[in-house]
């Protein structure tokens, strides 16, 4: 995987490097008060299920943050359109408050979503009578996909959004210019917004990826995004 200039590393399942999740509106009515760093980018999968089973928000919060593109991504794998994967979005993640608490494996929580996105996908299809798609990870090419890959996709692309967010507010402006912004931002805007000289951009640019990177490795040290130039 490659994080190029233009943040154009988009997976054949449409989840993107930087691009931030849609928000679910699924409620989860809290029972007891949240404590301090329950939802940190440092919860494995089952201490967040555990704690959102128990009412805690934000752990349920970070839950729909760490996989809501890996839903919708599995909507787009069944071509349907953004209407019928908000509602496959919307009926993956009400299964998952009805099944918190009975998950067998919880720090597999990411598959369970998958699978259960694509029964809802398939079900779907089923009730609108439409013939089913050939889906990407059942297409006869080597370079499709696995669920396992899709999955760990999205949970590296929800750790870069965290650690963009955790730079500098001047690193994050240039980076979310150059990289997030599509198309990219002209060299004079950023030179005016982030109040540099144009010929200092290069350099700057290459010293906040370098920190970009150190935030990420430290949540996804044997990271596979090999090219941060």
């Amino acid at each position: 995987m490659t994080f190029d200039s233009t943040n154009r590393e988009i997976s054949s399942s449409g989840v993107g490097l930087l691009e931030p999740p849609r928000p679910i509106p699924v409620v989860l009515h809290s029972r007891r008060r949240p404590e301090r760093g329950h939802a940190s980018g440092l919860a494995t999968n089952a201490d967040l299920v555990q704690r959102a089973n128990d009412g805690d928000r934000l752990a349920w919060e970070e839950l729909v943050e760490r996989y809501a593109g890996l839903v919708e991504a599995v909507g787009a794998r069944h071509r349907l359109d953004r209407h019928d994967i908000n509602d496959v979005s919307q009926l993956t993640w009400l299964r998952l408050t009805q099944h918190l608490g009975q998950l067998h494996d919880p720090e597999r929580v990411g598959l369970w979503l998958y699978t259960t996105a694509r029964r809802e996908c398939q079900a779907l299809i089923k009730r609108s009578g439409r013939i089913p798609p050939v889906e990407v990870d059942d297409a006869p090419s080597s370079a499709a996909e696995q669920p396992e890959e899709l999955i760990g996709r999205a949970e590296r692309a929800h750790h870069l959004r965290r650690a963009l967010a955790r730079l500098p507010e001047a690193c994050r402006t240039l980076l979310e210019l150059m990289l997030v912004q599509d198309p990219p931002a002209p060299y004079t805007e950023i030179s005016e917004r982030c109040d540099i000289a144009v010929g200092t951009i290069g350099p700057r640019r290459k010293r906040c990826l370098a920190h970009l990177r150190r935030l990420y490795d430290e949540v996804f040290p044997d990271s596979d995004i090999q090219d941060w130039s």
